[in-house]
């Protein structure tokens, strides 16, 4: 038999099967007749050929016996012959079980498993059901079962993982699901099918896929720093190194459903993520999955979370300071919002280690911190410490001091916000204790003390004030001190600040419109030009501040116009422009205004649907948008612009081709197409191109003359082809021109209705 189950004629058992068979034949009585494949004769019996066949068809008989069916069909039923008795299951030592070819193998639903799958076979190589499976499998390429009958043997055998199921009725699908195996790894495997009688059935083909991988486990955090975390996890039963992982790290508690948080994505062949510049005291969350050989992820693990560092505090700042109140600011933009902060304080050049001295400790939210009850002309010591999210403290900053007023001396106010505007500035401060007023004034330089006084005002018992008089654009620094009956205070400082620009710019005009570009233009309107710079939106949408999901361009220039470029054709776009002063705040935006950009010139590509009556002539938009008019002149004229009397039509059309039809046969006709732009000006045309109709009818054959030894005149006929028809006719003495086998044949052209052909 072969290795699909097919027999063989001379040889119907392997040979290790021959003792078998020979162990058989030795208890049946049969002293001279013969049972198996050909033609045996015996001295009184003689068993044909058919005795053999497949398909028990015909019954077999011999001088002495008669088999009802098949010998391949006695192992159905007991069949009687006149001398011999032959037992079920004798057919079935004549063939093996079919060769399994459609072994596959794939990544299974669940972790850690191969769905492997295949078709039942034959048990006869015809029909019936296998007695069993073996299966074996390997992880190793140069060890596959597949590989020979031996290395299939020496392989490990499936049962390690999942019994072997029975075999199913040939023909029907077998599923076999394999669990515990390696997340990640190759697996290679191979089948074989077995007869009733113990017989193997050949080889099967390879079948191979990776297992599918394990949802990887989380083991911990390390390297926290204020700027970076470590985020570590277990390969859990998948392939390491060799298993791709993908790690998404949010501050949203979970970053699969971040919310809008921003979420980062990496692929990482190691057990490990560093993320490196995070924000300072901040909670990351991290999620992490394994990835399959077609990229599909395993389940991610839980997020988990921690936070970065805070980072210590520093830039201390005393904004306040009286005969018994301290208030000292620092600066606390690294750290994220709601960081804790913890500052010592003491009359003690170390508050962490005072030496007796009382000491005390405040924990603020804020980025200050207000001491009060303070001894009035003492040295006071700070040191301050941040804590993060976990309660992870930072070190503690190095000391700064300051000294609390004598007590009657008027405390400097502590400076608060200002409202600035073009031509004046508004401070706001805090009240002082025995203040009877406030003295506010603006300069032009930083000095601690002012000097340069510009200008001024004094309020009785307001907490704020407004210099007025000041230059549009220009920087400033304001000063404040409380003033007693007798004395006052220091100048507390205010952060330098500019005022506005004292007009918004004024629309011009656009210059330059193209079909990808425009130069839209506004003047000064009393600003400093030079000098002054504007912001310009432009977008498609019609208020370029509220664009919805139209794109927006922002352009800044100190020039009084602004040439954009990488425009679209006919489209129509909206410009607004602001003046921004020298902190780039800006004026408030113009109304929006707009242009539409010129229409692209199209270019021609190609004629379609040419018949004897009809052309298409067609043409690309170059960028136009659609809805875009176009408009085509058609003439039989070279050049439809100058048609010297001949007709000329001209057609304006939305769509991108043109269809002629009731046209003259074989007429050349000339088409030029150019965009119409929406206020009627039209771009360059295309260059004039031009295309035949067809012939409207063949020639007709009516005839040869001038027939003489050395000459033949054909001719034709074609009454309805115009004038200056050109005709191409094909001489041979083969019968047919065009399959001449050989022989010579000639070709000419003519404008003539007929070709005398001569020599």
């Amino acid at each position: 038999m072969s290795g699909n189950g097919n027999k063989k004629s001379g040889g119907l058992l392997k040979p290790a099967s021959w003792a078998l068979l020979l162990g058989l034949l030795l208890v049946l009585p049969v002293s001279r007749s013969f049972v198996m494949a050909g033609s045996f004769a015996g001295s009184s019996n003689n068993v044909l050929p058919g005795v053999v066949n497949s398909g028990g068809q015909d019954g077999v008989s011999s001088a002495s016996n008669n088999l009802i069916s098949d010998v391949e069909e006695i192992g159905q039923s007991t069949y009687t012959s006149t001398n011999y008795i032959l037992q079920p299951g004798f057919g079935n030592l004549m063939a093996w079980p079919e060769t399994i070819q459609n072994i596959s193998a794939s990544t299974g639903a669940a972790e850690g498993t191969i769905d492997l799958a295949w078709i039942a076979p034959k048990a006869d190589g015809s029909t019936g059901t296998a007695a069993a499976y073996a299966i074996r499998y390997s992880s190793v390429a140069a060890d596959s079962p597949a590989l020979s009958e031996m290395q299939f043997w020496l392989s490990k055998p499936i049962t390690d993982f999942v019994p072997v199921p029975a075999p199913l009725p040939c023909g029907a699908t077998q599923h076999l699901i394999i669990p515990g195996l390696e997340g990640g790894v190759t697996y290679y495997f191979a089948i074989k099918a077995k007869a009733d009688w113990n017989a193997w059935g050949y080889l099967s083909g390879e079948a191979t896929s990776k297992a599918r991988l394990f949802t990887p486990a989380f083991s911990g955090f390390s390297t926290v720093e204020t700027s970076t975390i470590q985020f570590n996890w277990t390969a859990d039963g998948n392939l390491s190194p060799g298993t791709k992982f993908r790690v998404l790290v949010s501050t949203a508690p979970d970053p699969l459903d971040a919310g809008g948080a921003v979420v980062t994505s990496s692929d990482t062949y190691n057990l490990f993520l560093s993320s490196s510049g995070l924000s300072s005291n901040t909670t990351y969350y991290f999620r992490v999955a394994g990835l399959n050989k077609d990229e599909a992820e395993t389940n991610y693990t839980d997020a988990r979370g921690t936070s970065t560092l805070a980072a210590q505090p520093s830039g201390f700042d005393f904004v306040f300071v009286s005969s018994a109140v301290v208030t000292m600011n620092w600066n606390a933009s690294v750290n994220g919002p709601g960081t804790l902060y913890r500052v010592y304080v003491s009359t003690a050049p170390d508050p962490r280690d005072s030496g007796g001295a009382v000491v005390t400790s405040s924990d603020t939210y804020n980025a200050y911190v207000s001491t009060t009850g303070l001894n009035p002309d003492t040295k006071y010591y700070f040191r301050a410490a941040a804590i993060n999210n976990n309660g992870l403290i930072t070190d503690y900053s190095d000391a700064v001091s300051t000294t609390t007023l004598a007590k009657g001396v008027l405390a400097a106010p502590l400076a608060g916000g200002l409202d600035v505007y073009s031509s004046s500035i508004t401070a706001h401060w805090t009240l002082v204790s025995g203040a009877t007023g406030y003295t506010l004034a603006a300069s032009r330089n930083i000095d601690i003390t002012p000097e340069n006084i510009i200008a001024s005002s004094i309020t009785a018992s307001f907490t704020f004030a407004t210099v007025e008089e000041l230059d549009a654009d220009t920087s400033y620094y304001l000063f404040v001190r409380a003033n007693g009956e007798e004395t006052n205070s220091g100048w507390s400082s205010y952060p330098s600040a500019y005022t506005l620009l004292a007009y918004m710019p004024a629309f011009d005009k656009f210059d330059n419109v193209e079909a990808n570009s425009a130069d839209f233009q506004w003047s000064a309107n009393g600003n400093v030009y030079p000098g002054t710079k504007f912001r310009v939106l432009v977008s498609t949408a019609p208020d370029p501040m509220d664009p919805g999901t139209a794109l927006v361009s922002s352009s800044d220039t100190y020039n009084l116009s602004l040439s954009t470029a990488g425009l679209s054709p006919n489209t129509v776009y909206y410009f607004r422009v602001a003046g921004l002063n020298k902190a780039d705040v800006a004026t408030d935006f113009i109304t929006a205004r707009s242009t539409i950009t010129r229409v692209a010139a199209p270019a021609f590509s190609g004629f379609t649907g040419v018949s004897e009556s009809a052309v298409q002539f067609n043409w690309s938009p170059e960028g136009n948008p659609d809805g875009t008019l176009y408009r085509v002149y058609v003439s039989t004229a070279q050049d439809p612009f100058n048609a010297d009397g001949a007709v000329v039509t001209s057609s304006d059309t939305y769509n991108l081709s043109l269809s002629s039809t009731g046209l003259y046969a074989n007429t050349t006709y000339y088409f030029a197409v150019a965009g119409v732009n929406y206020d009627g000006r039209v771009t360059d045309y295309t260059l004039t191109v031009g295309t035949s109709t067809l012939l409207a009818y063949d020639p007709i054959f009516i005839n040869f003359t001038n027939v003489d030894a050395g000459a033949i005149q054909f001719n034709w006929s074609a009454p309805d082809n115009p004038d200056g028809t050109l005709y191409r006719v094909y001489v041979s003495t083969a019968q047919d021109p065009f399959n001449a086998d050989g022989a010579v044949v000639t070709s000419s052209d003519t404008y003539s209705l007929s070709l005398s052909s001569t020599g």
